[in-house]
Formats: C-alpha cells, structure tokens, sequence
C-alpha cells in the first residue's frame, strides 16, 4: 500500500513539474511572440508616419502648384494684353 501511495505521490509530482516547466514554454513562447508582434506594430506604425508625411508634402506641393499656376495665368494674361497694346499702337491689328 505504501509503495502504491509513494507511487501516486512520484506521478503526482512528476506530473506538477511537467506542467510547471510546460507552462514556462508556453509563457516564453507567448512572450516571444509579443515581442515580434510589437516589433511589426512600430514598423507599420513608422511606414504609416512616414506615407502621412509625404501626403502631407503631396497636399503642400499641390498647393503651391495651384498658387504657381494661377500666378502664371495672370501674368501671361497680361502678357497677352500688353501685345495686343502693342499691335494696337502700331496699327498692325488690320
């Protein structure tokens, strides 16, 4: 009876120390794990600054595109209007 109690008590504890050392695994496992799912989250986190900030160089520059155009347009407007001054003056409109 003894060597089955003692026997009981040697599954028992083999049994605890499988488990103990199987859940240090599993929690070494998870942590790694973690650890590679955070380092995938600050990339994405970097790649996504990074395109917001060339959008928002894309939205500057377009900006100043437009602003450049319309500068452009007024002055070849008035280019455009001193010429036909001139031909008017030079009587070369006929």
């Amino acid at each position: 009876m003894i060597y089955f109690l003692v026997a009981i008590i040697v599954l028992l504890a083999g049994a605890f120390i499988y488990i103990s050392i199987d859940f240090k695994r599993t929690k070494l496992n998870h942590e790694k794990t973690v650890a590679e799912l955070n380092f995938v989250i600050i990339r994405l986190i970097d790649n996504q600054k990074s395109q917001l900030s060339q959008l928002k160089l894309s939205d500057e520059m377009k900006e100043k595109l437009t602003k450049a155009r319309e500068v452009i347009d007024k002055d070849l407007l008035a280019m455009q209007y001193d010429y036909l001054d001139i031909l008017s003056k030079n009587n070369l409109l006929d």
